[in-house]
């Protein structure tokens, strides 16, 4: 009987980036590993087989070898007494989860261990280290996620081409090195279940733009082999034409045009009868904000090259053929899975260019700067930036004075956006630059930071911070405009109000601070004071006239007109969508006037809108700020 003397580990997700990191430098081991079957619907249950095969070397007593898996693989396969349990148990449980297995040559023993479920756990490792025996140079041997006698093992529920990475370790080593080829699994769209649709108003308010895409009810992934849609037929909308594409890894999406009178309905509606799916766009409102439209983008989200999943070429194909957004930057958080380098950022920056087309999908240039003292950033630029100010070794840009600094000698446009202000690194309103520090994030994966406590927007606003407001995701799935959590949870998105869709006027108008906030939803709204839209300082002695419209993508529960942080108007509409509003605050603007608390040359007061829907959504204006004249 052979006494064990090697023992598995369970490896932490900070642990295990200390080891990618180490080999994307490195060199990989010679040696390949491939999954069966190698294609897969989105959440598909299975037990699946990884094959290794060696090749000059041999793993020997005291080797390890390491598979990941991304926390999108789950274990229940629909059994919601284990959701959200530990994913591999090293114990067979039947329905509590998947037990590995392993089939190695004869002779070899092995033992393994799984890494345990922690906060922030963004990867399962299962470590299985040879005891006795010897798999020599040449040698296969196979791996089961998930032992088929047992509890399957869903893949990831979108879809991607999902790599499982399989590393090894030799006795003497410090890190694991991969193996020259991995695992990829494609993960398709599953059964399609509805229409996505996404509708954008035209330059001319004559014209609106429709995208439509067949999607699961897994992810909203799109779908392949999908019956082509129909438009129904809306009052006062006309079809002028649509296009069949190819989108997302090859699924299929319709582009169109389509005029509408004043009075025709918000939504354009899709259905195919025969294959049973319906979808209806989000609003549109040519009366909304003059000779502007709105917008609609995540300005926030990670890839596998910081610390999330999927590639950036993945990134950007979402957000333009499966969300249907306008516009998106990745920021990502650097410092993950790999060393940020010039190489990298080089890359990143091309594939913002490669996927920036003005008029139709627009990319900024981003990347999220925290981690120290203070609370993170994300930074936007204008046009192409030189160097990235992210050092993660001599911490030479960890102050935001420091950051502040190094982007003014490069004498470049750009604007950093305080993210999750209220959670992990918490605001710090005393830091102020009113070049830089154009707006903040309200509502992403993390929550709502809008009210309730010394680092919330509020207080920010209280203190004087002429601030917009701005929604991201933060999604750890390279798919913006959807949630870290799942499809239909709440992450945020940015409505931007500008001329035409380009990334000059994309970025001018968050500079300007007209832009808004949702939880996700692509709500309509609009609020003025005397006419000056959101983000507006203006003077004023008189009364002022308060106005706007609020069109939403569900029932409306209530519209709030804010000033000052309080509620100074409330409309609850009775079962409507939407809301028209033309008020007067007669008050006396002196006996509303704040002191700022920061360095500003005036007394202020301030207003914006805030909208709730039944549904749970909710949407926030940008600011309009008054002062005495």
């Amino acid at each position: 009987m052979n006494e064990k003397v090697f023992k598995a580990e369970r490896i932490s997700t900070p642990e295990w980036y200390k080891h990618t990191r180490e080999w994307n430098e490195a060199g990989y081991w010679d040696a390949e590993a491939s999954i069966c079957p190698d294609r897969a619907s989105a959440g598909q249950a299975h037990p699946w087989e990884i094959t290794v095969r060696l090749g000059s070397i041999c793993l020997q007593p005291g080797d390890h070898v390491a598979v990941e898996f991304n926390v999108g693989w789950t274990p229940h396969a629909g059994r919601p007494f284990v959701y959200g349990r530990q994913p591999f148990l090293e114990k067979w449980s039947p329905g509590y989860g998947a037990t590995p297995g392993f089939d190695l040559p004869d002779g070899v023993e092995c033992e393994f261990a799984v890494s345990e479920a922690e906060k922030m756990n963004r990867y399962f490792i299962i470590d299985m280290v040879i005891i006795s025996g010897v798999i020599p140079a040449g040698g296969t041997f196979r791996i089961f996620p998930a032992n088929p006698e047992g509890t399957l093992l869903k893949c990831a529920w979108f879809a991607q081409e999902v790599p499982v990475p399989v590393a090894v370790r030799k006795k003497d080593d410090k890190f694991y090195k991969r193996l020259r080829k991995i695992p990829l699994l494609h993960v398709t769209g599953a059964q399609p279940r509805l229409w996505k649709a996404a509708a954008t108003l035209q330059p001319e308010h004559d014209r609106v733009e429709f995208r439509i895409v067949a999607a699961d009810l897994e992810n909203l992934n799109p779908v392949q082999n999908v019956p082509e849609p129909q438009l129904m037929d809306c009052e006062g909308w006309k079809v002028l034409g649509m296009k069949r594409y190819e989108g997302y890894h090859g699924a299929p999406m319709w582009k169109g045009t389509a005029s509408r009178s004043e009075n025709a309905a918000p939504h354009i509606e899709v259905f195919n009868r025969e294959a049973g799916l319906y979808g209806r766009s989000n609003p549109v409102d040519s009366s909304l904000y003059g000779d502007l439209q709105v917008y609609f983008g995540d300005l926030h989200g990670q890839s596998s090259r910081s610390i999330g999943f999927g590639s950036e070429r993945e990134y950007f194909w979402w957000g333009r053929d499966a969300a249907l957004l306008d516009f998106v930057a990745p920021a990502n958080h650097y410092g993950g899975r790999e060393n940020i380098t010039e190489e990298i950022w080089q890359y990143t920056l091309d594939l913002c260019e490669e996927f920036n087309k003005s008029g139709r999908f627009v990319t900024l240039f981003s990347y999220e700067w925290g981690g120290f003292e203070n609370a993170h950033r994300n930074v936007y630029y204008a046009e192409r930036p030189g160097k990235l100010f992210v050092d993660l070794h001599t911490h030479k840009y960890e102050n935001i004075f420091r950051l502040w600094d190094a982007l003014e000698e490069q004498k470049l446009k750009a604007i950093t956006i305080p993210h999750h202000v209220k959670f992990i690194k918490r605001m710090d309103w005393n830091e102020f630059h009113t070049g830089y520090q154009r707006a903040v994030e309200v509502y992403s994966c993390w929550g709502n930071s809008e009210m309730c406590g010394p680092h919330s927007v509020q207080e920010g606003l209280k203190m004087g911070h002429r601030i917009g407001v701005v929604g991201g995701t933060d999604t750890h799935f390279s798919q913006p405009g959807s949630s870290a959590f799942g499809p239909f949870e709440m992450g945020g998105l940015t409505g931007v109000i500008c001329d035409r869709l380009d990334r000059t006027s994309i970025w001018q108008a968050i500079y300007n601070r007209r832009c808004y906030a949702t939880t996700g939803e692509r709500i309509l709204l609009d609020i003025r004071v005397n006419g000056h839209l959101m983000g507006s300082e203006l003077k004023s002695d008189g009364a002022r006239k308060i106005s706007g419209k609020a069109v939403g993508t569900a029932e409306l529960e209530r519209v709030e007109i804010i000033r000052n942080n309080e509620v100074w108007k409330r409309i609850v509409p009775d079962g409507q969508n939407m809301v028209k509003f033309e008020l007067e605050d007669g008050q006396n603007i002196e006996e509303i006037l704040l002191k700022p608390r920061i360095p500003s040359h005036h007394d202020f007061a301030f207003y914006y809108l805030k909208v709730l829907q039944k549904d749970g959504h909710q949407a926030m204006s940008s600011p309009i700020w008054i002062a005495a004249d």
